[in-house]
């Protein structure tokens, strides 16, 4: 969507339409082969469907836009809370999820142990499975510990409402009033 660095998203606020990708500079950031400056390691498959370009029919992702984007530094970022305010350590998080009984379908997509090198550097290293699971989950692993007015758990169950609401298989007028 955007070319803008790192460093320039975390302080904008507002769209610059001098940074939206177009299909010459998708191109020549393609041709200039550096991933690290521009984001892009390949032509997307997709733009060799007739009529379509990944610069003009732009579409979101959850597993990427969530799960392996904002959910893995939102997590961090409690973690980090929860840890700081001494209202529960990464040891006792991790004893939790080992503890937790998933469902069937989240054994396979279970979080493995976090290690707190991992949360400081806003990185846990989990799949866009494996976060999407720890997200739905949390409030069963947590929820008890948290204390109900704790700010930075409003801010995770807005996240959970969010994961909700992108996972469902349909949408009604209140959940768009809702958003």
């Amino acid at each position: 969507f955007c070319r803008a660095s790192r460093e320039d998203c975390k302080v904008m606020n507002e769209e610059d339409i001098s940074l939206l990708r177009n299909e010459c500079n998708y191109t020549n950031d393609l041709d200039a082969g550096d991933y690290k400056l521009n984001g892009i390691k390949r032509d997307c498959i997709f733009n060799r469907v007739p009529s379509f370009h990944v610069t003009q029919n732009s579409f979101v992702d959850v597993m990427h836009d969530i799960c392996e984007g904002v959910g893995n530094l939102d997590m961090c970022l409690i973690l980090e809370y929860l840890n700081d305010n001494k209202i529960l350590n990464i040891n006792c998080v991790n004893e939790r999820i080992q503890n937790y009984s998933f469902s069937s379908i989240g054994k396979s997509n279970k979080p493995p142990i976090f290690l707190w090198k991992k949360v400081k550097n806003r990185d846990l290293g989990l799949s866009a499975s494996e976060m999407h699971c720890l997200i739905l989950n949390l409030p069963a692993i947590l929820g008890d510990l948290v204390p109900i007015d704790c700010v930075i758990w409003k801010l995770f169950l807005m996240l959970y409402d969010i994961m909700c609401i992108c996972s469902s298989k349909s949408l009604n007028l209140r959940t768009c009033e809702f958003l």
